[in-house]
């Protein structure tokens, strides 16, 4: 999950792993990616589907997994930009893609 996103070079992401370790939080200042947070427990033990929730609030960033924060870190090197989802090194295919009667759902809350 990207977010607070201004250019190539300058936004936030957070990687989600099976592998607790290389579950982590980052943001990237003039292209160097810096570690602010990483999962401290074994997060994901299943194949289903679950809720991610992104919040900021001032400099308190929290990623929440099935309302639970499992990723938090205190930054304010970046506003609040925009928001994607990406893939890295592996693929990514929706098992159920939105039609166009249903409205997909991404919770991204910010307030600077």
């Amino acid at each position: 999950m990207v977010f607070g996103y201004d250019n190539a070079d300058n936004y936030y992401y957070a990687m989600f792993n099976n592998d607790q370790r290389s579950t982590q939080l980052f943001k990237v200042i003039k292209g160097s990616r810096i570690e602010l947070d990483a999962a401290d427990c074994d997060w994901l033990n299943d194949n289903a589907y679950h809720s991610i929730e992104i919040n900021r609030a001032g400099s308190a960033i929290s990623i929440h997994f099935d309302g639970n924060v499992i990723l938090s870190a205190n930054d304010s090197s970046l506003g609040a930009g925009k928001v994607g989802v990406g893939s890295y090194n592996d693929s990514a295919v929706p098992s159920n893609p939105p039609s166009a009667q249903s409205t997909p759902r991404m919770t991204i809350t910010t307030n600077h």
